[in-house]
């Protein structure tokens, strides 16, 4: 028995110290700092993101203040990136993406492109760097244009041992943490604000039903927000609920997804009312959306528990519980009679 509390509190010890070394390390804060220096055409009172005012046909050389909060030497990568609307509101930085949840309409004027940077830099131990980035502008008198840079930075590989149908199977787990910095650039001309409400349609995300809202203007629409009803083919409502306020890059769609507050889930025809508020413009729709049975089954699948290994092979896990019980009394008074005899 000794030997045993022994071992529990040897193990106890190895399992506080492997804690008290990541809480160490959390405590070392992000791999890098990301900082603007605002150059003298920066909106006033803006901070965190650029917000330059411009000409059309511009060209600028502006700069971020790279750090390196380590004390060893770090690989940065650097891109440029466009900007979307999240599908829940607000900005989103990518190159590009792969989503019918976010999309860029046509039409729409990439500041990417017309941003050169770095691909990459290399960090010295606790080295601090200016980066310049050249920015171009399009040959347009009016609008907003939209995007970031990206600062990527890798953490150390992981492996990890996941267990397969024959056997274990080992793979590495890269980190990466990324900083944008976004670049907006106003031009003098302004446009008008041209906001409406698209398709309605269900995702198995969530599950959710999504209403398209656009933005169709070279601007950022802000002041964004709404209501919402979902009622059956027979005109039962079934939830309802609001939409936050919340803003759209510039030429952008997105699917935004309204989560489905009901008990039931089954197949059939529905209406989603929505009512927006834009900029005290009121904006109605009435959309009609179908769930179908290919949907509901994999929903399903999707979402039904795992069989725990014990069940899968017919025998309860409460037998192995009580099993494993079993034998562990039956050990201890083999070994308390063993010790009596001596």
């Amino acid at each position: 028995m000794k030997k045993l509390i022994s071992g529990f509190l040897l193990l106890l010890f190895i399992g506080t110290s492997v804690h008290m070394v990541f809480a160490e390390e959390d405590q070392n804060g992000p791999p890098i700092a990301v900082e603007p220096i605002y150059p003298n055409n920066q909106v006033e009172g803006i901070k965190g993101y650029f917000r330059l005012k411009v000409q059309p046909k511009q060209k600028q050389t502006i700069h971020v203040r790279l750090r390196n909060n380590k004390s060893q030497q770090q690989k940065v990568i650097i891109k440029a990136a466009n900007g979307y609307t999240n599908p829940v509101g607000g900005m989103l930085y990518s190159e590009e993406m792969d989503s019918s949840n976010s999309v860029l309409l046509e039409g729409n004027i990439q500041l990417a492109p017309n941003l050169d940077v770095e691909s990459e830099v290399i960090l010295g131990p606790s080295e601090t760097r200016e980066i310049p980035i050249t920015l171009t502008v399009p040959s347009i008198e009016k609008g907003t244009l939209l995007g970031a840079v990206r600062f990527i930075t890798e953490g150390k590989p992981q492996e990890e041992t996941v267990e397969a149908e024959e056997g274990e199977a080992n793979f590495v787990l890269k980190t990466e943490t990324v900083y944008a910095i976004a670049i907006q650039l106003d031009l003098p001309g302004k446009v008008d604000p041209n906001f409406s409400i698209g398709e309605a349609g269900f995702m198995l995300e969530g599950p959710s039903v999504y209403s398209e809202f656009l933005n169709q203007t070279q601007m950022i629409q802000e002041g964004i927000s709404g209501e919402y009803q979902v009622e059956d083919s027979d005109g039962n409502q079934l939830f309802e609920g609001k939409i936050e306020e919340f803003k759209m890059a510039p030429q952008t769609k997105i699917r935004y997804p309204i989560p489905w507050n009901y008990e039931s889930l089954e197949p059939g025809e529905y209406k989603l009312y929505v009512k927006m508020n834009v900029n005290n413009n009121e904006i109605s729709s009435q959309q009609n959306f179908r769930v179908g049975n290919e949907e509901i089954n994999e929903y399903v699948e999707r979402t039904q528990p795992v069989v725990p290994s014990a069940q899968a092979t017919g025998i309860p896990s409460w037998v192995w519980i009580i099993g494993g019980l079993c034998l562990a009394a039956i050990m201890f008074w083999l070994g308390k009679r063993k010790s009596t005899r001596k």
